[in-house]
């Protein structure tokens, strides 16, 4: 049985999402509401591996145009080193240990 620690960290997860989506207003299109859970998705996952965000987006952001072809494509299997999981992120992307 799960306790109330697992609630109230769930509801804690959310809070950001549900808080900010009254401020979004490219969520009211089946496309925007794609592009935030994916933003959304993305930064939930940065978090459960222990990474800053913000940081991560950026990195993310920085080094994904450098592996687009000519055509503007990207290799999938180029991709693993960007993962939230990776050992290979920079350090200003990983949370400091307390």
């Amino acid at each position: 049985s799960r306790g109330l620690g697992d609630v109230y960290k769930r509801q804690r997860s959310i809070r950001t999402f549900c808080i900010g989506k009254k401020n979004w207003m490219f969520h009211n299109t089946a496309n925007g509401a794609s592009a935030n859970a994916m933003v959304y998705s993305i930064s939930e996952t940065a978090k459960l591996n222990s990474l800053r965000p913000y940081y991560y987006f950026r990195h993310i952001l920085t080094e994904l145009p450098k592996r687009c072809d000519v055509n503007g494509k990207i290799n999938p299997a180029e991709l693993d080193d960007l993962m939230p999981w990776s050992e290979e992120l920079p350090d200003e992307c990983r949370k400091s240990r307390r």
